[in-house]
């Protein structure tokens, strides 16, 4: 975490790749390839630490339904977040020891996308192989590149959805209303992100810094049943 000038507060900073930068300006775009070395096939170190994610997402809605028909009422609240990134060590770290779901391909040999700087300055695409021990552990594990565990934080949550049942009862009962309810709370959720949940941060729900998994606890998924009466 940094602050750094003209960047948001908690900026992400780490190690990345050295690359081909095709427009000189000293910032990897998502489109320049990185520098693979031609000795080992594994991508090679910059030489110096960089900006690698912004945590914060490009923005966050949320959608809030009440329906009611003869004494049922049914509500939920949808929460949307687009953007935002996360490093992941959690999934860096499984990934070098080998019980990620990636990681169980261990049959074949595997080659980095990137490219391989020539003697007169040119280009060429590389096309070494390497094993997958040094695929899962220096490329995609947390021997690699803090960049390379930089992912997507956006998700389509399902927050809560309530259903409850008012009785209608007669008015010189003892018990004037009733009502029976269910709810539940993160019962759905629909991301890209390879962690448990990209919503936990492992500073805490409650630091003004995020973006950083590291084997966090995710959202806990609850039921709560209620009655409520009137006398």
């Amino acid at each position: 975490m940094h602050a750094i000038i003209n960047q948001p507060y908690g900026v992400l900073y780490g190690s990345q790749w050295a690359w081909q930068d095709v427009d000189n300006d000293g910032i990897h775009d998502e489109d320049e390839p990185i520098l693979i070395d031609e000795a080992s096939g594994l991508p090679i170190f910059s030489d110096v630490s960089g900006i690698i994610g912004n945590p914060y997402p490009d923005w966050m809605a949320s959608v809030n339904t009440d329906v009611t028909w003869k004494g049922i009422t049914l509500s939920g609240l949808l929460d949307i977040r687009v953007g935002g990134d996360i490093w992941c060590g959690t999934i860096a770290r499984m990934n070098r020891i080998g019980v990620s779901e990636a990681s169980g391909n261990r049959e074949e040999t595997y080659v980095v996308p990137g490219v391989i700087e020539q003697a007169d300055g040119s280009f060429v695409t590389n096309d070494i192989e390497i094993s997958p021990a040094d695929y899962f552990q220096s490329y995609l594990g947390d021997f690699a590149a803090s960049e390379q565990a930089i992912f997507d934080g956006g998700w389509v949550r399902l927050r809560e959805a309530k259903l409850s049942y008012s009785f209608n009862l007669d008015k010189n009962s003892f018990i004037k209303m009733l009502n029976l309810s269910v709810t539940g709370r993160n019962l759905w959720l629909k991301t890209d992100y390879p962690g448990v949940d990209p919503e936990t941060s492992l500073t805490g729900a409650g630091s003004n810094i995020a973006g950083f998994d590291w084997f966090n606890n995710p959202s806990t998924k609850s039921w709560l049943f209620g009655v409520s009466a009137a006398f």
